[in-house]
């Protein structure tokens, strides 16, 4: 399948999210490395077994549409709001089924999401489901070809364009992390450098200090 990701990114298709860091564009997702991302309920909003099992089949389904692992089982102590795990919590909606808040860094790499669904009864329905937990992973509302994230109807599970798009987004920003984190090191590594010039500088004039040549090193 080819890619345009113009069709992904343009004005009433933004599929794939985009976020700017030092004038580079990057593409928003839930980093993959942290992946399989936590999952858990808020405690208190009776979510019953039943409820719980009809969830995860339906992520396990978008797992074996996607080819990877997305999610795992996480467990939310009543009072803890963690930014590393997506919640997913039930809210009385007038228009809505679901809806999903995300927060994500400049580099573009989401760390905090919730996800909210009209009731229960919601936890059983592969379209909401799958599309608000695309959210969670980073992926917009998109009308330019058949997918689980159009707002309107929809089918009930990720096509062959979404998961072609959503593994082109998130190889990218694989890749973003390897160039930040060879970044860090090198910036650490020239904060280091200046210490150890300057301690070998100290080293050589105690040397020298020990057969006459008074020296100190501040």
């Amino acid at each position: 399948m080819r890619l345009n990701p113009d069709l992904a990114t343009r004005r009433g298709s933004k599929f794939l999210r985009i976020s700017r860091l030092k004038g580079d564009s990057r593409y928003v997702a839930w980093s993959p490395s942290r992946l399989p991302a936590p999952v858990a309920f808020r405690a208190g909003r009776g979510i019953s077994e039943a409820d719980s099992l009809a969830f995860w089949s339906i992520l396990r389904d978008m797992e074996a549409d996607m080819g990877m692992r997305l999610f795992e089982p996480a467990v939310l102590s009543p009072d803890s709001d963690p930014e590393d795990i997506i919640v997913v919590d039930t809210r009385n909606m007038a228009n809505d089924d679901g809806m999903t808040l995300v927060t994500w860094s400049t580099p573009g790499g989401i760390y905090d999401a919730r996800v909210f669904v009209r009731s229960t009864s919601t936890l059983h329905s592969s379209r909401i489901v799958a599309h608000e937990m695309m959210h969670a992973l980073g992926f917009g509302h998109t009308s330019a070809w058949s997918s689980i994230m159009n707002p309107g109807a929809s089918p009930s599970r990720l096509t062959a364009q979404d998961v072609a798009y959503a593994q082109y987004a998130l190889e990218l920003r694989a890749g973003n992390d390897r160039e930040d984190m060879w970044e860090r090191l090198a910036l650490a590594n020239e904060r280091e450098t200046p210490d150890r010039e300057r301690m070998v500088a100290c080293d050589s004039v105690y040397l020298i200090g020990a057969i006459g040549v008074n020296g100190t090193c501040h």
